[in-house]
């Protein structure tokens, strides 16, 4: 059954007995497209709505009068629709492909009431709407001369969220203090490990590493809660890990932050956000395969150790070992040997 017929075509004259079969037929059709669509419609329209459109036994006068009816209802739902997008921000919980079909379920409801977007304008929107996070990843699009079609940007986004979420590496922030008078030299170790109970047999090198190099001996470390450094704690008693009963043997004094407060460690976290962002810009910067940022974050500790900030009036390299840095065989990475 053509269902829209009485929608699409004007009302046929109504047959006489003179009148021919086709026409009749003809006439049969629109009046049984008539009644299903009037019943539809009415049907899908809540009663306190239906009662103020004026009521028609023509299908498509019907429609016409819906129609005026929420003429000035499209403008506001197309300032809506361009606020929400405009303003729309990814918060994380729900998965960045979610995240853009959403908006593109926007682009198209636009697209509906005559105010389409060009993918182009989309792409700018949703790339707007990504966290912080995504820095290093914005501007890696933003360098680049091709513009990407909605189902690369999709792509690329679950992508990088999948990088987001691997594991940052641990690194140890020590702080040495000879005659109570404490150095903030920043300069950074990194160790690469394939799970965080390796923790102990890495510190354990850079241990006898340190003591041996500057002739001191470590006097505390300080680190978050998680299991592998602080161990786990039941009704009954607290089970030491092993990383915290070596500090325990060698009287190392253990400091720990409080759960739920990054802030206290706020050095060495702050420390990883910048590794993190130098390796996200070194990689995407190079052709090299994805495996080797292990070596773009040794890279990027190397660097960091060599140039000065406003923290410390010398670089980290000077105040640990006591001479000035060379830097003239550094070559960009990712560059022919």
């Amino acid at each position: 059954m053509d269902l829209d017929y009485a929608l699409r075509e004007p009302t046929p004259t109504k047959p006489t007995s003179e009148s021919l079969n086709e026409q009749k037929a003809l006439y049969e059709k629109w009046e049984c497209s008539n009644h299903m669509s009037l019943m539809i419609m009415k049907g899908s329209i809540t009663p306190a709505i239906r009662g103020a459109i004026s009521d028609s036994d023509n299908a498509m006068t019907y429609m016409k009068s819906v129609e005026k009816q929420f003429l000035g209802t499209s403008k506001s739902l197309a300032s809506t629709l361009m606020i929400k997008m405009i303003t729309m921000k990814y918060n994380g919980h729900s998965g960045v492909r979610e995240h853009i079909m959403k908006m593109s379920d926007m682009a198209s409801r636009l697209k509906e009431i005559d105010m389409a977007i060009s993918e182009g304008f989309l792409v700018h929107f949703i790339m707007t709407s990504l966290p912080s996070q995504f820095g290093p990843f914005k501007i890696n699009y933003n360098t680049q001369k091709d513009k990407w079609k909605m189902s690369e940007l999709i792509a690329m986004c679950v992508q990088e969220e999948e990088k987001l979420k691997v594991e940052k590496p641990d690194m140890a922030h020590l702080t040495i203090g000879p005659n109570k008078k404490i150095l903030q030299e920043r300069y950074s170790y990194v160790y690469l490990i394939c799970e965080k109970s390796k923790a102990l047999d890495v510190f354990e090198i850079y241990k006898a590493e340190v003591e041996n190099q500057l002739n001191r001996r470590i006097k505390s470390v300080r680190s978050d809660r998680s299991g592998e450094y602080y161990g786990r704690s039941t009704e009954s008693s607290q089970h030491l890990s092993s990383f915290a009963l070596f500090l325990r043997e060698h009287g190392i004094i253990a400091n720990y932050t409080m759960p739920g407060t990054p802030k206290q460690n706020g050095v060495a976290e702050q420390r990883n956000r910048t590794l993190i962002d130098m390796v996200r810009s070194m990689m995407s910067n190079s052709t090299l395969p994805e495996f080797l940022w292990g070596e773009a974050l040794k890279i990027a500790i190397h660097i960091l150790n060599r140039v000065p900030s406003k923290v410390v009036p010398k670089t980290p390299y000077e105040l640990w070992v006591g001479r000035k840095p060379t830097l003239n065989y550094l070559h960009v990475w990712g560059c022919p040997a």
